[in-house]
């Protein structure tokens, strides 16, 4: 791994400063979203809820209740036509984006859960999706059926936290397995959704890691520690 400490300078000017900026009950934001044109963003505030955000007028467009407890992760579908998210209550929900109405509801996760990614290939009601919780499962989920065709289970006492796709039966999963390394220490995994095992374990990474993200010529991975470390 390595290890870079990123130091924010005063001065440095950022052009996206300029763009207007869009507030929710000055409330933090989670579980974001953009759509690939650009033109639509979901994200999760404050409560349960999601919001449908406008990003060229900048005014939210439908609230999306469903959920009994927070979002922890939310992805749009190609073309932006619906989402799919998942929550502290053990569920995932389906989004129509056009009627703004929740179309299905998935159950199978013992513990909440907290991560989620699509996997490509397909058009909006033909992919599938993994989401990963605290019941130490990553599933595979079909759209078009809502049914879950696959469960792949991690080690004792380990927890999925964040999921990012490596190409369409492979993604790479963090978790944590505190009463075998610690509450502070991560293990980035890949699994092969084909077969259901793990084939690699990229090390540990000591400290606790708020978010995940994989380049597109799949090189490399960086995990966001805490306020100012990156691990690559």
């Amino acid at each position: 791994w390595h290890h870079m400490r990123y130091r924010p300078d005063p001065m440095m000017q950022v052009g996206c400063l300029q763009a207007p900026t869009i507030s929710w009950q000055h409330a933090p934001v989670y579980a974001l979203a953009v759509s690939p044109d650009g033109c639509t963003a979901i994200c999760r505030a404050a409560g349960p809820d999601l919001q449908v955000w406008d990003l060229q007028s900048g005014t939210c467009k439908a609230v999306l209740c469903g959920h009994k407890k927070f979002v922890a992760a939310v992805v749009l579908l190609e073309g932006g036509m619906a989402a799919v998210s998942c929550s502290g209550d053990k569920t995932l929900r389906v989004w129509d984006l056009h009627s703004f109405t929740c179309t299905a509801t998935w159950t199978g996760h013992t513990g909440e859960v907290h991560c989620l990614a699509a996997l490509p290939g397909g058009t909006a009601w033909c992919e599938r999706v993994v989401s990963g919780g605290l019941d130490g499962t990553l599933r595979l989920w079909q759209l078009a059926s809502g049914t879950c065709t696959a469960v792949l289970q991690g080690d004792p006492h380990e927890t999925f936290e964040s999921v990012a796709v490596l190409g369409a039966s492979i993604v790479l999963a963090v978790s944590s397995n505190h009463v075998q390394l610690g509450t502070r220490c991560k293990t980035p995994k890949i699994w092969d959704l084909q077969t259901g095992a793990c084939t690699a374990v990229l090390g540990h990474v000591k400290s606790q890691c708020s978010c995940m993200a994989v380049t597109p010529d799949l090189h490399f991975m960086v995990l966001a520690a805490g306020e100012t470390v990156v691990h690559v």
